[in-house]
């Protein structure tokens, strides 16, 4: 019994040092492949892109990082200037001259909703006006915010608008997108990407695959060997699933210990080496021994399903098989 327990407690150690290392090496990853060019480098690499695929990819990731990287400095300088928009403008146009997406983000920031750049603009100066026009009516400092909330609903741009905190809405965007353990979607937002792929593959007759997997014997690992434990392994498999598929692919925990890949324009066949790069790294940090293994159910449009429910339900159907026949393992649905 002894033994037992010194044994469960080497093993539990010796995952913590497995995720650990794990964590450092995604961070390190993700701050050498912040460059957009170093990612589409990668990717030429693993996924061996044409041409056209890469140039597509490069200004997809490219923008993405650029505005990513403006709006997380707008939101810095509006906590430190609030509420003054306007020395916001004006710092980003000293720091960033030749950027050209700063009103556009400032608006987005503030409204969640996207306007070009001539539209930002243009608003901005509508705005600035209806706010020198407010001050002199109520002889009093109107801030910006008031004039542009003001401006959007006489205007009847937004027809019920709400007033909330930036952070605080994130937050709430946060959990109603992302699962809080794992931080890939949730089920809610997973199930409505395969719904809107689909819908996509049906109308350009493309493939689509999706791939159901469950983590081989995760109540054992949550009884022996604690709930944390069990957290670390959800949160292991999830960032190892999430640093290896591609931008257009779509990740999320569906429910305990079982996950949804969503990969569109993709047949089955090529959803395979994508699962054997995954058992392969798991079992390279995780040492010569594997702490755990996986098991993949695989279901494919137009073959196995034309509905969301149905292809889950045969994804389902051949994960339950591989389960039965052994565990780690991937099958592909098919009609009994």
């Amino acid at each position: 019994m002894q033994r037992n327990i010194e044994y469960l407690q080497k093993e539990i150690e010796r995952l913590n040092q497995i995720v650990e290392a794990y964590d450092k090496f995604r961070e390190l990853a993700h701050k050498e492949l912040k460059e957009s060019k170093n990612i589409i480098q990668a990717y030429e690499e693993v996924q061996e892109l044409n041409r056209v695929e890469q140039l597509a990819l490069y200004d997809k990731l490219y923008y993405h990082n650029e505005r990513f990287d403006l709006e997380e400095k707008i939101k810095k300088l509006l906590d430190e200037n609030p509420p003054n928009e306007e020395k916001v403008i004006e710092i980003l146009k000293q720091e960033e001259p030749t950027n050209l997406k700063i009103y556009s983000t400032l608006f987005y920031i503030l409204t969640h909703h996207e306007f070009s750049e001539s539209e930002a603009i243009q608003l901005w100066e509508k705005i600035k006006k209806r706010q020198q026009e407010m001050q002199q009516q109520s002889n009093r400092h109107v801030s910006f915010r008031v004039a542009m909330l003001d401006y959007f609903i006489s205007s009847k741009i937004f027809k019920n608008p709400t007033i909330i905190d930036i952070h605080l809405f994130e937050r709430l965007q946060f959990q109603a997108t992302y699962d809080e353990l794992t931080h890939v979607f949730n089920r809610r937002f997973i199930l409505y990407i395969l719904k809107k792929e689909l819908e996509r593959a049906k109308r350009y007759k493309h493939d689509l695959t999706i791939v159901l997997f469950d983590i081989d014997n995760f109540k054992r690992i949550n009884d022996v060997m604690g709930h944390l434990t069990g957290d670390k392994v959800l949160k292991l498999f999830a960032n190892v699933v999430k640093d290896n598929i591609r931008i257009e692919d779509s990740f999320g925990r569906i429910g305990g210990e079982e996950f949804l890949l969503v990969l569109p324009e993709t047949p089955i066949s090529k959803a395979f080496p994508l699962l054997e790069r995954i058992r392969d790294i798991l079992a390279e940090i995780s040492g010569e021994k594997m702490f755990f293994t996986f098991s993949s159910g695989i279901a494919g449009f137009p073959q196995h399903a034309d509905e969301e429910i149905t292809l889950l339900h045969s994804a389902d159907k051949a994960l339950l098989r591989a389960k039965l026949e052994g565990k780690n393992r991937d099958y592909i649905f098919y009609k009994e």
